[in-house]
């Protein structure tokens, strides 16, 4: 199965990314460089698989159906808005935080990706960022990152 230039740039680009902001969540203070380091060792790891394992069952189910090229511009573009949603939610966290960072992408996931009716997009974003205040603020007395815009 052929890689194209394309595929190659956006693996190698999220490698660069997790590993940059990994680094840069060193200049934090100890306690809240916890979070963005899961999130960037987490990140990382999964840039790293996406590297090495190799695409499977694109081209073969291409061949059976006789569109080769539509599929497999289909996974491109699959594979893509998923590194894009990504992206934005680790952008996010790094903005505004742990708990208004996942709020917010979880909205916007919610609202444009699932297409959600405006009560669910709205309530369980609340009720998650909720769940982690009371749980890494308050149960585990954490102190959570509170992003370069809040901190």
């Amino acid at each position: 199965m052929k890689s194209n230039l394309a595929d190659w740039i956006i693996r190698i680009s999220f490698v660069l990314l997790f590993a940059a902001f990994g680094a840069f969540s060193f200049y934090y203070p100890p306690k809240t460089r916890i979070i963005p380091l899961i999130v960037c060792i987490c990140g990382l790891a999964t840039a790293l698989v996406d590297c090495i394992m190799p695409k499977k069952g694109i081209n073969a189910n291409a061949q059976d159906i006789g569109g080769e090229d539509i599929v497999a511009g289909l996974g491109f573009l699959e594979e893509f808005k998923a590194w894009l949603w990504l992206a934005l939610f680790f952008g996010l966290v790094v903005l505004g935080g742990l708990i208004y960072g996942s709020v917010i992408f979880l909205f916007f996931f919610l609202k444009w990706f699932w297409k959600e009716k405006w009560s669910v997009a709205l309530s369980l974003p609340l009720v998650t960022g909720g769940c982690i205040y009371l749980l890494f603020h308050i149960a585990f007395q954490m102190e959570l990152f509170g992003g370069l815009l809040f901190e």
